[in-house]
């Protein structure tokens, strides 16, 4: 019977085996299941002819073997593109596991029964969830790109002109209440172009896939952008010049790069799309794709490496078309989840969320010139989604308080979180309650607008403000008996 088991707990290894090898093959894998369980048992036999005369030498090395169900974490953490990798997992693991076998084949006395051997299979187990999820803790918080404590020359000096460019815009007057709404149709994630007339957002297509889509706010029409493109395509975002939309999407994704969300950018301009162009390669989810403000650097949330950062990179041409340069980091997040949700036309505010994409964010504004961070949360409020006005002067944010366990879970474990979360297409409702406040982005406070019942239909979907900061574009979805239900609005705020 210890053989049978033997051969059984070294699958797992034999496929985190094939992870190591091949990481992109069902061949490799069931090989692998196989070579691994052939290996384990050869070498249980081979400590079997030097355990002696012991009556229950096969107990022994039958709980000893049980250690290689550790792999089934180790290989699911190696699934998700944490570290150390696939082969680094492997190698500590056949190392433990021989020299489990060696204290296997000296051991004595009784080995104890079925349940003893179930107690070593969950410790097995456990063992292995721990030290997978304590060394890819550990390497996605000091082994990343440290955020800098001094802001580059370069930077700020690129931040400056596009800040000398944008007039600053009179002042409105609106107060913080709702003069009127218009209900804009379903959808999420609004952006508006810098004119305010055009609106981009993403909403199911014919098929159920979230696409993303047009509406032209004068006219009323509405065209969907991408729905001749295959997989999700949501959150666009649209250039500052109106020129390019990036968004995210999961057509690269693959039973063995199940996280792989990727950047694509495609033409706004024109009657009809003309379809996408990829960004991004990296098969960690690259999420949250804006425009700088000056329409030279791309900016996301990148789960490369198995840790979590803030990064920007240059459009280059090249190819025939555009192409990213190398990427830095803006903001390190290591092993907190971490994402950009707007930047100030003017430059001089970037907002900000870091902690886990289910969790109570902490959301803040930093100035990229300067360095000077403000925090933007309150206590149980979910920060969801920001948007400036043409001028960089007034800010907005959609606030919500969640409804979900995993509000809780501390940021360290975003790394985890945030990949999880990429596992889900649909984005779902874990909160209840919407919530608008609105004012300067660095200002002691935002004021809270008074929504009356628009905050009751659910949980905010994305915000966008006007340009003249006279009114917003919010999006909410809410659950309901037959699935979900999303709406856009358009907000009007009590102005002179």
């Amino acid at each position: 019977m210890h053989r049978i088991w033997a051969f059984l707990a070294g699958v797992p290894v034999g496929i985190l085996g094939a992870f190591a090898a091949s990481p992109h093959s069902w061949p490799a894998v069931e090989v692998g299941a196989a070579a691994g369980g052939a290996a384990l048992l050869l070498a249980v036999l081979v400590a079997g002819r030097f355990a002696g005369s012991e009556p229950e030498h096969g107990g022994h090395l039958a709980r000893a073997a049980s250690l290689g169900l550790a792999a089934i974490p180790a290989a699911a953490a190696a699934w998700l593109g944490l570290q150390p990798g696939a082969a680094i997992a492997l190698g500590v693991l056949a190392l433990a596991l021989a020299v489990r076998l060696v204290f296997a084949a000296r051991a004595t006395g009784p080995a104890g029964g079925p349940l003893r051997q179930a107690g070593s299979a969950a410790a097995a187990l456990g063992l292995g969830a721990v030290a997978s999820l304590a060394a890819a803790g550990g390497l996605a918080a000091f082994g990343g790109p440290r955020e800098l404590k001094q802001v580059s020359e370069q930077r700020a000096s690129y931040v400056y002109d596009v800040d000398a460019s944008v007039a600053l815009g009179p002042e409105t007057g609106c107060a913080p209440a709702v003069a009127s709404q218009q209900e804009l149709g379903a959808g999420a994630n609004p952006s508006l172009s810098a004119d305010g007339a055009t609106l981009w957002f993403d909403a199911p297509g014919p098929d159920g896939r979230r696409q993303v889509h047009r509406l032209e706010l004068a006219s009323g029409e509405r065209r969907c952008w991408t729905c001749d493109e295959p997989g999700h395509n949501r959150r666009p975002r649209v250039a500052p010049n109106g020129a390019a939309v990036v968004f995210e999407t999961d057509r690269h994704a693959t039973a063995f790069a199940p996280v792989n969300w990727d950047l694509h950018m495609t033409s706004a301009r024109g009657a009809a799309p003309t379809g996408s162009r990829r960004l991004t390669y990296d098969p960690a989810p690259e999420t949250f794709g804006s425009f700088d403000p000056g329409g030279r650097l791309v900016v996301w949330s990148s789960g490369a490496g198995g840790r979590y950062a803030i990064a920007t990179a240059p459009l280059r041409s090249g190819h025939g078309g555009l192409l990213l340069g190398a990427p830095s980091a803006l903001v390190a997040g290591g092993a907190a989840w971490v994402a950009p949700l707007a930047w100030s036309p003017d430059a001089r505010s970037l907002v900000a969320l870091r902690g886990d994409p289910f969790g109570v964010h902490e959301a803040f504004a930093m100035d990229p010139a300067t360095g000077r961070r403000a925090a933007l949360s309150r206590r149980g409020a979910k920060v969801v989604a920001a948007a400036f006005s043409a001028d960089g002067a007034t800010l907005v944010l959609a606030t919500t308080r969640p409804a979900a366990a995993s509000a809780a879970l501390p940021e360290s474990l975003g790394f985890l979180v945030g990949r999880l979360g990429a596992l889900r297409s649909e984005e779902g409702v874990r909160s209840r309650g919407t919530g608008v406040r609105i004012g300067a982005p660095f200002a002691p406070e935002l004021g809270e607008v008074e929504l009356g019942e628009i905050a009751e239909f659910g949980s905010p979907a994305g915000i966008a403000l006007l340009p003249d900061a006279r009114g917003f574009v919010l999006g909410q979805r809410r659950s309901g008996p037959d699935g979900g239900e999303e709406r856009m609005l358009r907000v009007a705020l009590q102005c002179p």
